[in-house]
């Protein structure tokens, strides 16, 4: 029997409601498509592709992609809606608190529909930034400049009211009027009352009411840290150096101690994740041990051939990470702020703020230091014991190992801070306690469905323009047929060149995800010469470094990959002798396999513009590539530290 064929030369599919005649196949997971009534070309994802014009889900996925004053009204709207986010809320309630905010009730219950379907702050992004063009800005831009100028006032010890705040609004716009001529429009009360609704408390109480009133209102006493009322209430994070020696995966010769970084749900003390690395404690390495906490752990436990179960998982209410700056990045901020999850810093000089995961982190050491190989404290209680010569695990087993003593010792074994074991502690709180007719049973968190946001989100990010050769990262080259239309493309608002967003996981740089600003989708783009091998971003800036010291400062790609292959060559005469060489081989392996769990694509679910580029063909990529270099500036928006690329 012939299989029916959809997404044909001349077919119409849908997309987000839109209609689009099939132009032409371009590979195994992207049309060609012609807008049926706009009449433009775009490049579509075949998964999001429908059949019918359906118009489920929200244009907007990502939340890093919202301009700041966007997001500052969706977080209005959220502020509002707030009150009413309850099972037993009546239309009356809806009713008063569309009069109190100046908010007609119809609106307050779209606002209400999009974020209970999503969760998610980003569901109240104002449409007119989806549409752009006409009517785009409610406010007008100096108008938005004059409030933002004077809202800070409210943020004082002089502590203004909202009255005040919106005459100082007014009056700056009217004499802005009669000293220009012009005719700004003066806004109304109430979205200067939203605008100083949507600003952070925790900030606003700090700078009015001094110090030690948000000192008593936002931390806890002295000594002591918020166990939290119920599961993924508060999680904490921490990262320290295993006290073992590893070994390499072919010649198992040491490379040397791993890091960790191990998250705890402080009110079941339950492991909440960790993520097992060569890689340097980092934005990434705590935004990977956040997404392995909140996506489900069977297929990982599966992966590692462990018979138990895992079942803590699921977005944290608060989460409590380290204080240094590489912790700090804009990516996390917004991550955390789209999923109403309360991203906080460990405060300096509050050592109790980590109590709890740290001594999970004791324990888990002391459990480690049993292994062949270990460190122990300090060279004095090590004597005469040679770490490296009696190690004997990799990491991937010793990752194996962790997993195992987590789901089978510590969270079965009583733990004397909370008088049982964790998973006893997590058990009578989402299914009830038999002994106490009083207990009310929490449930279990909802289903992840959004796994890919979940993992592109997590990625840092590069802004980047596109040259006739595609982007270019650190003088390595992508392209893609999906970049075509985005060529020297100008911002109109600056005269420049657009400057994309471009996510990247460094683990494997052999493609990075552009952002399509109008599909407001990620889409893999492959190396431009994709017989060049899969490198790390690690690996790729020390082959620049390297190649810098020798007196090449711009090196182009092809310098890149024939000084990694002449290292590489180096490197396998002297494997066996070279701990730092056989530890960037076992690193290289070990991010192959967390790729395969982590990694954008590698999850069930598959959402537009995430598909794998495998299955194209070289030869008919390479009939797209213009050999053409150029050069940008780029910005790492994750760590807010800015580089110059010269291509």
């Amino acid at each position: 029997m012939e299989m029916p064929v959809l997404l044909k030369k001349g077919g119409i599919a849908y997309w987000k409601g839109k209609a689009f005649e099939i132009v032409r196949i371009m590979d195994a997971e992207h049309v060609l498509g012609k807008g049926v009534e706009s009449g433009e070309e775009q490049v579509l994802h075949r998964a999001y592709l429908k059949t019918s014009p359906s118009t489920d889900g929200t244009l907007y996925e990502y939340a890093e992609h919202v301009k700041p004053k966007h997001w500052e009204v969706a977080k209005q709207r959220y502020e509002i809606i707030k009150p009413l986010l309850r099972p037993d809320r009546t239309d009356e309630q809806v009713g008063t608190r569309a009069k109190d905010c100046g908010v007609h009730k119809t609106t307050l219950y779209r606002w209400l529909r999009a974020f209970e379907s999503s969760g998610r702050i980003v569901s109240l992004v104002p449409q007119y930034e989806t549409r752009g063009g006409k009517g785009e800005h409610r406010i007008n831009d100096e108008v938005e400049k004059i409030i933002d100028e004077v809202l800070p006032l409210y943020k004082t010890g002089k502590k203004l009211k909202p009255p005040k705040i919106f005459k100082e609004v007014k009056d700056k716009i009217t004499e802005k009027n009669l000293a220009e001529g012009k005719n700004l429009p003066i806004p109304h009360p109430n979205t200067i009352r939203n605008r100083i609704r949507a600003l952070d408390p925790r900030e606003v109480t700090k700078k009015r009411e001094g110090r030690q009133k948000f000192k008593d209102r936002y931390s806890p006493a002295d000594g002591e840290f918020p166990e939290g009322k119920y599961p993924l209430d508060v999680v904490q994070v921490d990262h320290a150096e295993l006290p073992v020696i590893i070994v390499d995966e072919v010649d198992r010769l040491p490379i040397g101690r791993p890091n960790f970084a191990l998250a705890e749900d402080s009110f079941s003390r339950m492991a909440y994740s960790y993520y097992l690395s060569h890689d340097p404690p980092s934005f990434f390495t705590t935004g990977q041990c956040l997404l392995r906490g909140i996506l489900p752990k069977d297929r990982y436990l599966k992966k590692l051939g462990i018979e138990g179960d895992w079942s803590i998982y699921g977005e944290p209410r608060l989460f409590f990470t380290d204080n240094a700056n590489e912790f700090r990045g804009f990516d996390l901020r917004r991550f955390c702020d789209d999923r109403q999850i309360s991203l906080r810093w460990r405060p300096v000089g509050r050592p109790e703020f980590g109590a709890f995961v740290e001594r999970m982190i004791k324990t888990l050491k002391n459990e480690v230091a049993t292994i062949d190989g270990t460190t122990l404290a300090n060279p004095q209680e090590r004597g005469e014991y040679d770490s490296e010569f009696n190690s004997n695990m990799t990491i991937d087993e010793l990752e194996e190992w962790i997993a195992r003593f987590i789901i089978n010792e510590y969270h079965l074994d009583k733990h004397s801070g909370i008088g049982m074991p964790p998973k006893t502690k997590f058990e009578l709180a989402v299914l009830g306690d038999p002994d106490d007719p009083d207990s009310i049973p929490m449930g279990l968190t909802d289903p992840v469905e959004d796994e890919e946001n979940l993992k592109i989100s997590l990625l840092p990010s590069i802004e980047r323009t596109v040259q006739k050769d595609g982007i270019t990262m650190d003088g390595v080259r992508y392209f893609h047929e999906v970049l075509r239309k985005w060529i020297n493309h100008i911002d109109p608002k600056t005269g420049l060149k657009y400057q994309f967003i471009v996510k990247f996981d460094p683990r494997d740089i052999s493609k990075v995800y552009f952002y399509d600003p109008v599909l407001k989708e990620y889409f893999p783009i492959p190396y431009r010469d994709v017989s060049f091998p899969a490198i790390s971003f690690w690996e790729l800036r020390e082959i620049r470094k390297r190649l810098a010291d020798d007196g090449v400062r711009n090196p182009n790609e092809m310098q890149i990959f024939a000084s990694r292959q002449e290292r590489r060559r180096i490197e396998e005469k002297s494997r066996k002798t070279t701990k730092a060489i056989r530890r960037k081989r076992s690193t290289k392996a070990h991010h192959d396999k967390t790729i395969q769990e982590t990694g954008p694509g590698s999850g069930k679910s598959t959402a537009t513009g995430k598909g794998s580029l495998a299955d194209l063909q070289k030869a008919e990529l390479a009939a797209l590539f213009a050999d053409v270099r150029g050069s940008d500036k780029i910005e790492i928006l994750s760590s807010g530290k800015e580089e110059r690329d010269d291509g």
